[in-house]
């Protein structure tokens, strides 16, 4: 069974036109058609833009691209379609704290550090020596400057830990069963029933590392979004794991719709189930894919109505406590109403109040105005009259004074003459 050959573009290095460009000018033939393609729909030489994923190009099955000097440059990724799925739904901003729970061999982490625009910090953690090894060359050649790879069990982080205080989104790809692989397709079953005991109880042993290491990463105190994804077949990688994770965390988050577009959901083992994606040769023209996103609640732990419209899992709120918390509503409401209702009694009391104190001190102020103008004109009367008396004293002293100097002037002018 083939798949089309999925091209990633870096863009951290480039851009999609100047990579569609350089195909074009060296013999390919862009396709403007969008939609679901399959190898055998794609003629040899051709390429087009994928519809769900705007800087992935499709390319026909068996396209050899080792050799491009793109590929040389870190200028394109080859990575398939549905492994582009995490990094393009949990969508970091610029400048976040992201962790990569087992990130090797990094071909998400560099998607993660493009999306992010090369800003930001992400912790990309692996147990495998080797494979932090093969991931830091993909990284180097890649451009990213912004990852942080830790040779580290991310089982044993502390979601204390003050370095890791900032993380508000985490994307955990753990070890799986790789059963959904393209090159594993044509003899491995998608029924556990049917696989030897060997393949059994290795599968429920990554089944329950895998409950784990998702559980831990929802354990990050500021974790706004998380997205768990496998390339497994089996439910008991994928909707049963999301199935106890909720169990343990459906208070703190909620399973939203990824990828709305995408119509392959999960299987319907569980009423939220057609919240996951589910990915496939048949069903997409990719390799076997599981993808589910987990966003945190707001504060109080309620959902949108919208947003809970088709959830199954239904352990938030129960009947009997909505009951609860509606009748303390209205209780509280009466008791609102009464305290508001006799607060307007209290506030018309002393409104009342102050309006017959403000006339009474305007009537006293009133009366009290006029005893003073009454004693003003009073005083004015008086000093009117006393004013007048001066004035009449004052001008016969000075009519006896004028009649004096005039006598003396009459008597020296006689003296004069009689010398």
């Amino acid at each position: 069974m083939q798949i089309p050959r999925y091209v990633r573009v870096n863009t951290v290095r480039t851009s999609t036109e100047e990579v569609i460009a350089w195909f074009t000018e060296n013999g390919f033939k862009l396709r403007r058609k969008r939609s679901i393609v399959d190898s055998i729909q794609m003629a040899s030489g051709t390429f087009c833009v994928d519809e769900h994923i705007p800087n992935v190009l499709v390319f026909p099955a068996g396209t050899d691209l080792h050799d491009n000097i793109l590929y040389k440059e870190g200028k394109i990724i080859l990575q398939d379609k549905a492994s582009c799925f995490p990094a393009f739904v949990l969508n970091p901003p610029a400048g976040s704290d992201v962790m990569d729970a087992c990130a090797a061999p990094g071909n998400k982490t560099s998607h993660l550090a493009a999306i992010m625009d090369n800003k930001g910090q992400i912790f990309a953690f692996d147990i495998s020596e080797k494979r932090i090894s093969t991931m830091k060359k993909l990284l180097h050649r890649a451009g990213e400057k912004i990852v942080e790879a830790k040779h580290q069990d991310f089982l044993k982080t502390d979601p204390r830990d003050p370095v890791y205080t900032n993380v508000q989104y985490i994307l955990v790809d753990p070890s799986c069963s790789g059963s959904g692989m393209i090159n594993r397709l044509d003899y491995v079953t998608s029924d556990i029933d049917n696989m030897d005991a060997k393949e059994k109880q290795r599968v429920y042993s990554l089944a329950r590392f895998q409950v784990k290491v998702l559980s831990h990463a929802l354990s990050f105190p500021n974790v706004k979004k998380a997205v768990y994804s496998t390339c497994s077949l089996h439910n008991i990688e994928n909707e049963e794991v999301i199935v106890k994770c909720l169990e343990k965390f459906h208070e703190k988050f909620e399973l939203k719709k990824a990828l709305p577009d995408w119509p392959h959901r999960g299987h319907a083992v569980f009423p939220q189930a057609s919240n996951c994606v589910r990915a496939s040769p048949k069903e997409g023209s990719t390799s076997g894919f599981f993808l589910a996103l987990f966003e945190a609640r707001n504060s109080t732990g309620t959902v949108e109505v919208a947003n809970h419209k088709g959830n199954g899992i239904q352990r938030d709120i129960n009947h009997n406590e909505m009951k609860s918390r509606l009748r303390k509503k209205q209780h509280v409401s009466s008791v609102n109403t009464k305290e508001s209702h006799a607060e307007e009694r209290d506030d018309r009391i002393n409104t009342n109040t102050e309006i017959d104190s403000t006339k009474r001190k305007r009537q006293c102020t009133t009366d009290t105005g006029k005893k003073v103008q009454g004693i003003a004109q009073k005083k004015r009367i008086k000093l009117t009259r006393t004013h007048r008396k001066c004035s009449n004293k004052e001008f016969e002293n000075r009519k006896k004074l004028l009649a004096k100097r005039k006598l003396k002037k009459e008597r020296l002018q006689k003296r004069r003459l009689e010398q």
